[in-house]
């Protein structure tokens, strides 16, 4: 498996966290359904391992079309934003800690 790291957010004016997403399914538009995709937003993201050392063969043992990384905290009720945080999606992994969903991290399957 290739690895080809691609800028899709280069010159993409910051209007909102949302603008990641929607320029992330426009790009996937393009690739092949049977690509699979690994998204980060590379901000405060670090690899600890090669991602061509295995990467695809471990997001298979998840046995979902796509994952999301996650966090240990909230950061929107530090910021008076408790509405928000009653209505996140709280992770159901094995890792109970990490309960938030983070969009810093994707992986998933394309198609």
């Amino acid at each position: 498996m290739g690895i080809s790291v691609i800028n899709i957010g280069m010159n993409v004016p910051y209007t909102g966290h949302g603008v990641k997403v929607i320029t992330l399914i426009n790009y996937l538009k393009n690739l092949d359904t049977d690509d699979v995709f690994l998204f980060t937003d590379a901000y405060d993201v670090i690899f600890i391992k090669d991602p061509k050392d295995g990467l695809s063969e471990e997001f298979e043992t998840f046995e979902f079309p796509l994952v999301y990384s996650t966090e240990q905290y909230f950061h929107f009720v530090e910021n008076n934003k408790l509405g928000l945080w009653l209505r996140h999606p709280k992770s159901k992994g094995v890792f109970k800690m990490y309960k938030y969903l983070n969009s810093g991290v994707i992986m998933g399957k394309v198609g």
